[in-house]
C-alpha cells in the first residue's frame, strides 16, 4: 500500500491509499540509452538485396525475352531487379533523411549462381537512375556488406534498442532467434564494428519485426510486441501448436514476464490479446457479405 496525492477540481488535494504493486524500474545495461521507434534519428538504415537471377520471384521469367538480343535483354533483366527492389522496399532511399546511412545487405557470391552480374553495381545503377542520387550521395551514403543468403527484410532479425557509450546502434536479438538470423546479425558487427553493436535477450524470439519499444501515455518506455510473439513463445516453451486455440491469462502472463525481464523490466502490451483468449472460428470468413 503507497499513498498517492491526486489533484482534482476545486484544487483540493486528497491522499488516496492505493494498493499497487510496485513496479520495477527498468534496468538497461550500464552504458545503454534506450530509444523507443518515434524517437530514433534514422542515421542508419539496413537493407537487403535479393540475388540477381534469370527468373526473379513473382516476376516474369527471363526466358521470356529471350531472342531479343543481349543488350535488350539485358536492360529488361535491370528493370525487372529494380522492380523487384521497389516491391520490396518502396521509395525508401528518398524517403530517409540526407543524413542517413545505409547498410546494404548482399548475399554472397560464393554461396549464390549470380547469372547476370554484381548485385552491388545494379544497386548502385539503380541509385544513379531511378533514385537520381548522385555519384558522391552513394559513395558516402551506402556502405555494403555479404551475408550467407539473402535477408530482403532486415527488420526480421532484431529490434534496435538505442545506442551505446560509443554512439553505435545496439540491436536486440532473441536468445530463441533462429541460427541464420544470429549469423547475419553478427556478420554486418563484425563488418562495422563502429556503427552497430549485438545484444542478446534472453528467453525470447524477436522475429517478425513486430516488437518496438514505443513511449507510452504519461511519457515512460514501454514494449509492444503483436500477438503471434505470445504464440511463438508459448510453442516454443511447450512444443505443441496452439493457433486456433484459447489462450488462457495465466499463459499470456507468463509469456509477458518473460518479455519484461528480456526488456529490462519495461511495461509489455499485446496487441489483440483478446483476440488470444477468444481466437476466431476457423470457419469464420474474414470477409462477409452484407
Amino acid at each position: 500500500m503507497r499513498a498517492v496525492p491526486l489533484l482534482i477540481p476545486g484544487s483540493i488535494l486528497l491522499t488516496v491509499g492505493l494498493a499497487l504493486a510496485e513496479s520495477p524500474r527498468p534496468a538497461a545495461p550500464a552504458g545503454l540509452k534506450l530509444v523507443p521507434e518515434s524517437e530514433r534519428p534514422y542515421r542508419r538504415l539496413v537493407i537487403g538485396l535479393d540475388p540477381l537471377l534469370a527468373s526473379p520471384f513473382m516476376l516474369p521469367e527471363g526466358t521470356n525475352f529471350e531472342g531479343l538480343g543481349d543488350r535488350r535483354l539485358a536492360a529488361i533483366r535491370r528493370q525487372l531487379y529494380w522492380l523487384n527492389f521497389e516491391l520490396m522496399h518502396g521509395q525508401i532511399v528518398n524517403a530517409v533523411p540526407k543524413r542517413t546511412k545505409i547498410f546494404v545487405a548482399v548475399p554472397d557470391p560464393r554461396l549464390h549462381a549470380r547469372e547476370l552480374g554484381d548485385e552491388r553495381e545494379e544497386f548502385r545503377e539503380y541509385l544513379k537512375v531511378r533514385a537520381r542520387w548522385t555519384p558522391a550521395e552513394i559513395a558516402e551514403r551506402i556502405h555494403f556488406f555479404v551475408i550467407g543468403q539473402a535477408v530482403p527484410f532486415p527488420q526480421d532479425i532484431a529490434e534496435p534498442l538505442g545506442t551505446d557509450a560509443s554512439g553505435r546502434l545496439v540491436l536486440g536479438i532473441g536468445a530463441e532467434a533462429d541460427l541464420f538470423y544470429r549469423e547475419t546479425l553478427q556478420q554486418m558487427v563484425r563488418a562495422f564494428p563502429k556503427e552497430f553493436a549485438m545484444h542478446s535477450l534472453p528467453g525470447v524470439n524477436t522475429e517478425g519485426g513486430d516488437v518496438e519499444l514505443v513511449r507510452l501515455p504519461g511519457g515512460s518506455l514501454g514494449l509492444v510486441a503483436g500477438h503471434h510473439r505470445v504464440l511463438r513463445w508459448l510453442e516454443y516453451r511447450y512444443s505443441e501448436g496452439i493457433l486456433g486455440r484459447s489462450v488462457s491469462t495465466k499463459r499470456i502472463e507468463e509469456v509477458r514476464a518473460a518479455f519484461r525481464k528480456a526488456f529490462f523490466g519495461l511495461e509489455v502490451l499485446f496487441v489483440n490479446e483478446e483476440g488470444l483468449r477468444s481466437p476466431p472460428s476457423p470457419r469464420t470468413s474474414s470477409f462477409t457479405r452484407t
